[in-house]
């Protein structure tokens, strides 16, 4: 860090340095992953870094656009890196069909993909630490964004010097540098650097505030960069305490129950207690929890949602999850809780052993009636754990998603009702009832899983065998 260098009091330097020391960006020596487009911004960041004595390597993310310019781009950065002797990392992926492909807009999967290729190969070289080259008038756009509720996160708080994702820590020392300082930089350096040409496009909504709206507003505030950047300071560290607050408030108004799974509920009354912004802040941070980011518009939908909705209703928030409006409260449901998920075709039932289906394990074993008392057997029956009378069941066993018109006669009474009309009355929310598996022999429904058996094939005082069910909810790698 001390090595001399002729650009010591130059003003970039300067800063960089202390956004460094304030922040606590970087420990003297750490060996930095810097994420280089080529563009200005982050050449200078690689040269800045370098001037500092931090060990680099480069990532670089091709995503193959441009009419082949991107490549470009990469061929250049990987001769750079051969010249300087830097390490270099690059992926080439056709960013923009794929994005399509999954209904994602560009910019929202180019940056998922790219940042995904930085925490991987961060990881594989043993780095802890990612450098952008964001400078001020990127967190001062950003800033605006959030102002206008453009921004895909709750508040104009804008991008902070420090971030986290994984294991990696995301730093943008240039996060104090306007625009400005870095071309003065690079041109006094002689820098070479690529240009993109889209970004003097008014394609994407940031580089129509960037071209058109920043300019603008600069006429009447001429420092309106810095400004920006200082309400974005502001309003990330009202931010940072209405998380913690709203953690502390997730704690007590959510809770996770369910008969035959977890399943988190919102208790709703409990919710609307609090201020908006409160509210607010506690639907950002529990969607951040399932993966999804929310704008501060969208998080206001959801608010109003949870305030507003009839039962049996849904809500979005993003992404696949969504809330839903149940009577005792709102759920909270998890992408992983989809009736695609289940199987096309009956699942035959493995006996003895364990079959899976959709999020459900189901356990069968095959007991001898003396192993067991009728008393036993009504102590121990719940929505989860069945007996039946092993030779009363026609084959095949199985386990099925219900269809249209199933009914079955529950236990204790006489007649046919349903399968839908018992899902209801027992409680059971519309989003589930499509997941629950039904255990069927032959033709014949006995048991709705993780709620409501059937009256045919009881134990009784004549039954010999008995076929023991047990089911439980399997939570899935990703959960």
């Amino acid at each position: 860090m001390s090595a001399a260098n002729p650009c010591a009091d130059h003003p970039l330097l300067q800063r960089v340095r202390q956004t460094i020391e304030s922040y606590h960006l970087l420990q003297p020596g750490e060996t930095v992953l810097a994420a280089v487009s080529g563009g200005v911004d982050s050449m200078v960041l690689l040269q800045v870094l370098q001037r500092l004595g931090y060990p680099v390597e480069v990532a670089h993310f091709d995503h193959q656009t441009r009419d082949g310019a991107s490549g470009l781009d990469a061929a250049f950065l990987r001769e750079h890196c051969k010249v300087q002797g830097i390490p270099f990392h690059c992926r080439s992926e056709a960013v923009e069909s794929k994005a399509a492909a999954e209904g994602l807009s560009f910019e929202y999967f180019a940056r998922e993909r790219r940042y995904a290729f930085f925490v991987k190969t961060a990881k594989e070289q043993q780095i802890n630490v990612i450098a952008t080259g964001h400078q001020q008038d990127d967190q001062a756009e950003t800033t605006l964004m959030g102002l206008l509720g453009l921004a895909s996160h709750i508040g104009p708080g804008g991008l902070p010097p420090l971030s986290a994702r994984e294991s990696c820590r995301i730093i943008r020392p240039l996060f104090s540098c306007p625009r400005e300082m870095v071309i003065a930089w690079a041109e006094q350096e002689k820098l070479s650097w690529r240009e993109d040409l889209s970004n003097r496009e008014s394609i994407y909504l940031r580089n129509k505030i960037r071209l058109e709206m920043m300019p603008l507003l600069k006429e009447y505030v001429p420092d309106m960069v810095a400004r920006l950047a200082q309400a974005g300071a502001y309003y990330r560290s009202c931010s940072s305490f209405l998380d913690q607050q709203a953690s502390a408030f997730l704690k007590t108004v959510m809770k996770e129950e369910g008969i035959h799974r977890p399943v988190q509920i919102i208790d709703r009354n409990r919710f609307l207690k609090e201020p908006e912004i409160l509210r607010l802040h506690s639907l950002k941070l529990m969607a951040y929890r399932h993966g999804v980011t929310i704008s501060f518009a969208h998080g206001l939908r959801g608010d109003a949602f949870i305030k507003d909705a009839a039962p049996g209703k849904y809500f979005d928030l993003g992404e696949g999850l969504r809330l839903y409006r149940a009577r005792d409260g709102v759920h909270v449901v998890a992408p992983r809780d989809r009736r695609e998920d289940c199987p096309d075709r009956p699942v035959l039932l493995n006996v003895p052993g364990i079959t899976g289906f959709n999020t459900f394990s189901v356990e069968a074993q095959v007991l001898e009636t003396r192993a067991l008392s009728p008393a036993h057997i009504r102590a121990k029956a719940s929505a989860s754990l069945q007996f039946f009378d092993f030779d009363a069941l026609t084959a095949p066993l199985t386990l099925r998603s219900r269809r249209p018109g199933d009914h079955m006669i529950p236990f204790g009474q006489g007649r046919p009702k349903k399968v839908k009309r018992l899902l209801i009355d027992s409680g059971i929310p519309e989003y589930e009832r499509d997941l629950l598996p039904l255990f069927v022999a032959g033709d014949e429904i006995l048991w709705i899983v993780g709620s409501r058996r059937s009256a045919h094939a009881p134990v009784s005082g004549e039954t010999l065998k008995v076929l023991q069910l047990e089911c439980r909810y399997e939570l899935r790698a990703e959960d």
